[in-house]
């Protein structure tokens, strides 16, 4: 643990293992202002499988009251590597909440950035378009937004299996990859890390051949709100609709965060039936993916099936990508501004 800040009662630290005082704040926080309201319920649990942390603390008397969380990768767009940080887990205590103390932390988390790194670095994440906090994320760090992108919500009552999908075996990982490096060439952020974690990537082949493949990232959440009309629905018909109901509980809202994404051009319906087989296999009836749509993904599969009727009922809330370069050209930033994102639904979840 390396102290950034402190001066009584206050500190602010960094360091790769994050205090039990701030896996507790993460589970309790409300994520949202003016759109969904929602809490992390499996965040003590994805905790444990983030790759490469650098937690930032803020602490008053020893008690835990913000946190923040940095994932260091490498970024690759155009056949270039950059040093990538991905920002998530934003979080001030709810009675410290519209204080100083978010203000607090991500100047020391700025500051630690802005000594250490040297190499052409690009710092990103996502926030929330109808959440005014997000402006605070934004002034203390640089951050601007470059990007947006849409979620798309997949539901099946009766999820049937086909007997052309299987859970990706060792043989076909190396040939996965390949397709997915291909068909994301000109994206930015692509982050295939989590893509075999807890054996949920499948495929759906014909013979020898993969058509679509999808991994399915197991999410628990608790819904507090959902704005409109069809937030309305959602949160005070849905639950008490008999088979409807188990397409969504605000409660234990568990859904699949859909991300690999691979679908062979020409075979977009295959990836339908891909989620569908995927939903009966995990027992569970919703999904989700995130598109930019400004890529050719979401072009090709907005239409190509039926979404169900979970997609119908959301309202469209865009999300912003935001992102701030240290040492890097001006054209060679501009890239990740015109290129359409990859949306990782490990690091969004």
């Amino acid at each position: 643990m390396k102290i950034l800040f402190e001066q009584a009662p206050y500190k602010v630290t960094s360091g790769e293992t994050l205090r039990e005082g701030a896996v507790q704040l993460l589970g309790s926080v409300v994520y949202g202002t003016n759109g969904p309201l929602y809490r992390h319920a499996d965040a003590p649990e994805k905790i444990k499988h983030i790759i490469r942390p650098l937690f930032f603390t803020l602490e008053k008397e020893n008690k835990t009251i913000g946190t923040c969380t940095f994932l260091e990768r490498e970024v690759r767009l155009k056949n270039k590597t950059y040093k990538g940080w991905y920002s998530r887990y934003f979080a001030i205590a709810p009675e410290n909440q519209g204080t100083i103390f978010g203000n607090l932390l991500l100047k020391h988390i700025r500051n630690y950035f802005e000594e250490t790194t040297k190499q052409p670095s690009v710092f990103y994440g996502y926030v929330d378009n109808a959440n005014p906090r997000s402006d605070k994320l934004l002034r203390h760090t640089g951050l601007q937004v470059i990007r947006r992108f849409e979620t798309f919500v997949f539901s099946r009552i009766f999820p049937k299996k086909d007997k052309r999908v299987t859970r990706i075996n060792e043989k076909d990982k190396p040939e996965i990859i390949a397709l997915l490096r291909e068909q994301y060439k000109n994206y930015s952020f692509l982050n295939l890390e989590p893509l075999f974690l807890h054996d949920t990537y499948f495929v759906l082949k014909n013979g020898n051949e993969i058509l679509a493949g999808i991994r399915a990232n197991k999410v628990k959440w608790k819904m507090c709100h959902l704005p409109g009309l069809s937030g309305k629905i959602l949160m005070q018909v849905l639950p008490h609709t008999p088979l409807i109901s188990r397409l969504f509980n605000p409660d234990d809202f568990s859904y699949l965060g859909f991300e690999g994404i691979y679908c062979k051009p020409g075979f977009e319906k295959e990836l339908f039936v891909l989620m569908e087989s995927v939903c009966a296999e995990l027992k569970l009836y919703t999904g989700m993916v995130w598109m930019d749509p400004g890529s050719d993904l979401h072009d090709r599969i907005k239409s190509a099936g039926n979404w169900g009727i979970m997609n119908t009922l959301k309202d469209n809330i865009p999300v912003n990508v935001v992102a701030a370069f240290r040492n890097m050209p001006e054209q060679e930033q501009l890239e990740f501004r015109k290129n359409p994102v990859y949306i990782s639904a490990f690091d969004l979840t």
